[in-house]
């Protein structure tokens, strides 16, 4: 069994890191009716302080945790529908903090509402009767946010230490995962890329290929508004795209108002609010289709938060002339006028 479960486990990963195969699925994923991605984000609170990321910095975003009625009212109508979505549990703070995650992923899951669902945690919290509930929950994806292989340097970039306890903590949700004979969850473990950590990446690989299913190193992402924003707040000096997280993603924040991206920390790209309306109706509605207007005809200057972005643009990701195939799909649902 324990064989079985890691050949599944390779074969996800050889599947979803084939170019090819990843435009494809992007492709029949789009869809002008309802998403294919949502992002759901228990909690805004965070436990540290990243210095690459705006927890770290001072702000008036108001934070707190999301409210089971809001969460029920997402899962069901999305099972209504009929799409079943890829769900993130994550956006900008730990969700490990939310007291009810555990209820929300399980019901998620019970309801079908998903075909994947992924986590994403600093792993600080995650003590062994975490492990156990995750595990139990039937998440499919884990992905630990570790960005060190060094305590000294941990507590440089995370604010505080912890290293140690977090290494062990992945390690017994690993023992849990395999112990429960299931193929999932997935276990990656990431380290982002910042001058502080470069010369550690190599040690990071070699501490971690043997013991998760994948080691995924990323680079540092500018943060549109906040202080990692680039210094004259443009990127016209590279080529740009439209953006494919407006046709496939939506972010339903905290307190149940709805981003257009997960990158919108301070809120500042709100589409509409799941409280008052429907996800169909915001992803329908004239905010999201004004936003998905100026990336086709290239106006990002009057795109908010996307023209400081340098993030996923479809032709990269598609493999396709993105902008005219983008088009043909919306005139086809009714949202594009000439």
């Amino acid at each position: 069994m324990q064989l079985k479960n890691r050949l599944l486990r390779k074969a996800t990963l050889i599947a979803t890191g084939n170019k090819k195969i990843r435009n494809l699925i992007e492709r029949s994923q789009i869809s002008m009716d309802f998403p294919a991605h949502l992002f759901i984000e228990p909690t805004n609170i965070c436990n540290l302080k990243c210095r690459m990321c705006p927890q770290a910095e001072p702000s008036d975003v108001k934070r707190g945790l999301m409210d089971f009625p809001i969460f029920k009212k997402v899962i069901d109508e999305s099972v209504t529908h009929g799409r079943r979505m890829s769900i993130f549990f994550h956006k900008d703070g730990e969700p490990l903090i939310h007291p009810q995650l555990f209820d929300m992923i399980s019901y998620a899951t019970e309801k079908k509402a998903s075909y994947r669902t992924h986590l994403s945690t600093n792993a600080q919290i995650l003590d062994e009767e975490k492990s156990e509930k995750l595990v139990l929950s039937g998440i499919d994806s884990v992905i630990i946010n570790i960005d060190a292989s060094k305590e000294d340097t941990y507590r440089l970039i995370k604010g505080k230490n912890g290293l140690s306890e977090v290494e062990k903590n992945v390690k017994y949700l690993i023992k849990q995962r395999n112990k429960s004979g299931k193929a999932k969850p997935m276990i990656r473990v990431k380290i982002i890329s910042v001058e502080e950590n470069r010369d550690e990446i190599p040690d990071f690989r070699r501490k971690w290929k043997s013991v998760a299913d994948e080691v995924v190193v990323s680079s540092e992402f500018l943060w549109p508004g906040g202080k990692t924003d680039t210094a004259d707040g443009t990127t016209s000096s590279i080529d740009r795209y439209p953006c494919i997280s407006l046709w496939l993603s939506m972010v339903i924040n905290w307190d149940g108002s709805v981003s257009a991206c997960c990158i919108d920390y301070y809120h500042k790209e709100l589409i509409g609010d799941i409280k008052k309306t429907t996800l169909e109706k915001i992803w329908r509605g004239a905010p999201l289709q004004k936003l998905r207007r100026g990336h086709l005809l290239g106006q990002y200057e009057k795109t908010g938060i996307c023209f400081k972005c340098r993030g996923l643009w479809v032709r990269d990701t598609l493999g396709i002339d993105s902008e005219k195939w983008l088009i043909t799909k919306m005139k086809a649902g009714g949202l594009w006028d000439e």
